[in-house]
């Protein structure tokens, strides 16, 4: 009706709340107050109402309360008293999911039936298992979820809320994040983690077969959606050389990009595509990234490198646009964007290897990026650099000397004062220029894996499936 709702923090200050833009173009804030954060969690079925997610009444959790769409009145619909973390809604609103992380890689899955008042542990287990919610069947009947219980990837299910069966959908060589049905409960709409990418998969959510779409862009593709009537699909798209653009079209046909989000002053063909890439680190373990390089390097003109770090603990360096990263690729820097053990989205495994060593084993293995030659042979070794993401990752600058190595482009001591923001003084070394600029830790692109589509590409801390860690997972 010409109404749509929006987030927003208020002056940088990460504590978002969920807005509505009126036709006449006024905002208002439907969740107002101070110190609480505040966000969308998904429409009723007959999108009478809509459901947001708030910790106004307690700071340590998040209530979810049930918004009339005109009038926007209000009452709250699951209050959590125990602190769980707020999943999917069940279309008949009478189950609400939830999630009880222990540590980043594990957590149970809890089912709170608002009918008789029981929340009951679907998922009860010993050991490190990482289970999450993802969506209801749309009769109600069933819970979809991925968990890792089996493997070293997770794996997508189906969990019977009458008999307590479990059946597995799913169980790939990746990451499922998760998986959610079309309005008409017609399809099933999958997110993997795929070497760094986000990916979508469409099946017919009765047979389960893959449904083939024609005519999709090379790269990633996040923010799918399918019409209510079935006929036409809308997606964000990015090789991760240029901003995302929107598409659409026909279920049944080739959709077309409708915006142009790259700026008229820069040339398509002077950016560059990232290459997932793989070297052997200084214990023989393989390490994986993303490689970028300049057009003109080669074997006989090679270049100086910049190994990036993502934050952590976990995170991952993922496929999509940087600002940061173009622009120095097209100033003629080989950039390595390092998945360090430890990162997400490689399988339970490496995610846990850099357990009680970070700043040890996760380090070593950016040093070794240098010595092992990550970069390729397009980039001179003797000229590899190390940047950071964050203020708080050149306290790494001090261990980094002991490899002969630069943290950031900041020779060690050119960093003074006590690493806050505007007590820093960055210097610059003779191969590269490191320009600062301010991020906060959550001001990056995120996904989940129960399909909240990614933000902005960059980086955002993850659990070890690649999905970003909600408040209270760690």
């Amino acid at each position: 009706d010409g109404r749509f709702l929006y987030s927003s923090d208020q002056g940088g200050n990460e504590l978002s709340h969920l807005y509505v833009r009126e036709t006449d173009g006024t905002a208002t804030d439907l969740t107002p107050g101070e110190n609480l954060t505040a966000s969308f969690a998904g429409w009723a079925e007959d999108d009478a109402t809509f459901f947001v997610q708030s910790n106004e009444r307690n700071q340590q959790a998040f209530d979810v309360y049930e918004y009339a769409t005109d009038g926007y009145e209000r009452s709250i619909f699951y209050r959590n008293d125990e602190a769980f973390m707020p999943g999917p809604i069940s279309r008949d609103k009478r189950y609400v999911a939830l999630v009880r992380p222990y540590t980043t890689s594990d957590a149970d899955i809890f089912l709170h039936d608002r009918e008789t008042g029981a929340t009951t542990n679907l998922t009860e287990h010993e050991g490190q298992i990482s289970n999450a919610p993802s969506d209801f069947t749309p009769d109600g009947s069933a819970l979809l979820f991925t968990t890792d219980e089996e493997g070293e990837f997770s794996a997508l299910k189906r969990y019977d809320l009458a008999t307590g069966e479990v059946t597995t959908l799913m169980a790939p060589d990746y990451e499922v994040l998760g998986a959610g049905y079309s309005r008409s409960g017609n399809y099933l709409v999958v997110t993997t983690n795929e070497e760094a990418r986000f990916l979508v998969r469409v099946y017919d959510a009765t047979s389960r077969d893959e449904v083939q779409l024609r005519g999709l862009p090379d790269g990633i593709v996040n923010s799918f959606g399918i019409s209510r009537d079935d006929s036409h699909i809308r997606f964000y798209n990015t090789d991760g050389s240029a901003p995302s653009d929107l598409w659409a079209g026909p279920m049944d046909g080739t959709p077309e990009r409708l915006t142009d989000a790259l700026s008229a002053e820069i040339r398509r063909a002077d950016l560059v595509t990232p290459e997932h890439v793989w070297f052997d680190s200084y214990d023989g373990t393989r390490v994986p990234g993303l490689l970028y390089k300049p057009h003109q390097v080669s074997r006989a003109d090679p270049a100086p490198a910049l190994v990036m770090v993502h934050g952590g603990p976990g995170g991952q360096a993922m496929v999509g646009y940087s600002p940061l990263k173009q622009a120095l690729v097209n100033h003629g820097y080989v950039v390595f964007d390092i998945n360090n053990r430890g990162s997400s989205g490689y399988g339970k495994t490496f995610y846990q290897m850099d357990d009680q060593q970070h700043g040890e084993a996760d380090l070593g293995d950016v040093v070794a990026s240098k010595e092992n030659g990550a970069c390729g042979a397009h980039a001179r070794a003797r000229r590899v650099h190390s940047g950071c993401r964050s203020v708080r990752d050149f306290k790494l600058a001090p261990h980094a000397h002991q490899h002969s190595t630069v943290v950031g482009g900041v020779p060690r001591g050119a960093l003074s004062g006590d690493g806050r923001p505007g007590n820093r003084q960055l210097a610059a070394t003779p191969h590269l220029t490191i320009v600062q600029r301010r991020q906060h830790p959550r001001a990056a692109h995120g996904t989940s894996g129960r399909q909240r589509p990614p933000r902005a590409p960059g980086r955002v801390r993850r659990d070890r499936r690649g999905r970003p860690r909600q408040r209270g997972n760690g």
